[in-house]
């Protein structure tokens, strides 16, 4: 066991870390898992802002007829609270509002790649993704009951948007206490955990490393999950938008059922987030670029194959077409061990910039849904579902097929990262992590 002596305190005191890749029995710190006290409060953040983008998509079918219009972005705490009385002085008001929902949304995948580029060990990348992509689904979970719930009170659809609002306060009063940017900058973080983390990254630099924006822009692997994106996105956008219409419009299920049979399909698709990033973590006897694109596979391509089978379903089997519906959308689960992952894996440090862009390929399918669909589903007959639920299919598959065919969980040479085998061992040298010897600040 390595003893590194820390530098004196101002006191006089002097910290010791032991440098050692595991806890010794029995002496594990007490924040020895602090990255997923992390991982947990940027989740809940994360859900708070995607709740309040989903918060009009559902309220829209229990405003008043006057005031059913408007477009779909996210959210911030003041903009959430003040939707209601917006929309009363108008449209213009209303989209003001929106609007700054969207600044906050646009936050959200930078913040996921940041995260699981600095906060999780290399074996941990499934599990990040899974958890804090599948935000998306718990947003939704938590929206579609809760919006059934209060529309249909005495309190109406103006609590919506109140009690979203409370939900985000409280969740950033948790992360402005809990989060750093990095690992070596918490007090919290341990140093067999920090040890842990640095493990097969490239070295820290005391000056921030440039973008290498033409080798990134230019790299195949990730303009084929960033089009495997764009498929996936368009039919999530799909589910988050059109859900409550389909069911309440179509199928004619009343308000508070579509709440809770609305979230009914996404509470699915987050359990399979879960399951397809740990166990694509724990699957070490295939080839990581295997499990890439097995896992997009079952994302894409097999929610294609039920959108399909949805697509010739008729309103008078509505059950069928629920349990259709649930298989479709949950399938969509499994991106987080697909093209999620193979952005972290091969950008690695410089994940946050590929997370970005799917960031930007959200932004686009929630401007350019609405115009799809509503363009196909003009007056909500079987034809018109059936060609919309056609179309998503054809797109699924055609984006699948790209992402297998440029899919690569190596890390790019630009990340100067060396590649490594199963047991961890390098195949060649990399940069030795740099070793952190931090002192307590002095009060």
């Amino acid at each position: 066991m390595e003893l590194q002596k820390g530098t004196d305190k101002p006191g006089g005191e002097q910290t010791t870390a032991l440098m050692t890749g595991q806890e010794a029995p029995g002496k594990a710190p007490a924040c020895a898992r602090f990255r997923f006290v992390i991982l947990i409060t940027a989740a809940l953040c994360l859900t708070s802002l995607l709740s309040n983008m989903n918060t009009y998509n559902f309220t829209k079918i229990c405003m008043v007829p006057k005031n059913d219009s408007t477009t779909s972005e996210l959210d911030t705490k003041m903009s959430t609270i003040l939707i209601p009385t917006a929309n009363e002085y108008g449209f213009k008001y209303f989209l003001v509002a929106r609007t700054f929902q969207g600044i906050a949304f646009s936050a959200t995948f930078p913040i996921i790649g940041a995260i699981t580029a600095d906060w999780a060990t290399l074996t941990e990348h499934g599990l990040f993704c899974g958890l804090l992509t599948g935000c998306t689904q718990l947003s939704q979970i938590f929206t579609m009951p809760v919006s059934g719930t209060l529309c249909t009170s005495r309190w109406g659809w103006p609590s919506v948007y109140y009690a979203h609002a409370t939900f985000t306060i409280i969740s950033f009063c948790f992360w402005i206490l809990l989060y750093k940017d990095t690992p070596e900058e918490h007090r919290m973080v341990g140093q067999a955990e920090l040890k842990r983390l640095q493990t097969g990254k490239s070295k820290k630099k005391a000056v921030r490393e440039k973008l290498p924006y033409k080798q990134i822009l230019t790299s195949k692997t990730l303009w084929g999950a960033w089009i495997a994106a764009f498929g996936d996105l368009l039919a999530v956008q799909l589910v988050t938008m059109f859900n409550p219409q389909y069911v309440n419009d179509y199928l004619r299920y009343n308000v508070f059922k579509t709440g809770f049979l609305a979230a009914l399909p996404v509470a699915v698709q987050f359990c399979l987030k879960l399951i397809g990033g740990v166990s694509s973590d724990m699957l070490t006897c295939l080839d990581e670029t295997l499990k890439l694109r097995i896992y997009n596979s079952l994302a894409l391509g097999a929610s294609a194959f039920f959108f399909i089978v949805l697509a010739f379903i008729r309103r008078e089997n509505n059950v069928t077409a629920m349990v259709i519906l649930v298989f479709a959308e949950s399938l969509l689960g499994f991106n987080t061990a697909g093209f999620n992952k193979c952005i972290t894996l091969h950008s690695r440090q410089f994940g946050h910039f590929g997370m970005t862009q799917i960031m930007n390929i959200w932004a686009v399918t929630i401007l350019l849904e609405p115009f799809v669909v509503n363009a196909i589903i003009s007056a909500n007959t079987f034809e018109d579902w059936r060609n919309c639920f056609l179309i998503h299919a054809g797109i699924l598959l055609l984006c699948n097929a790209v992402f297998c065919v440029y899919a690569d969980a190596k890390p790019a040479p630009w990340t100067c990262v060396a590649d490594e085998k199963p047991d961890g061992e390098e195949m060649i040298s990399r940069p030795a992590a740099t070793e952190v010897v931090r002192t307590p600040p002095s009060h």
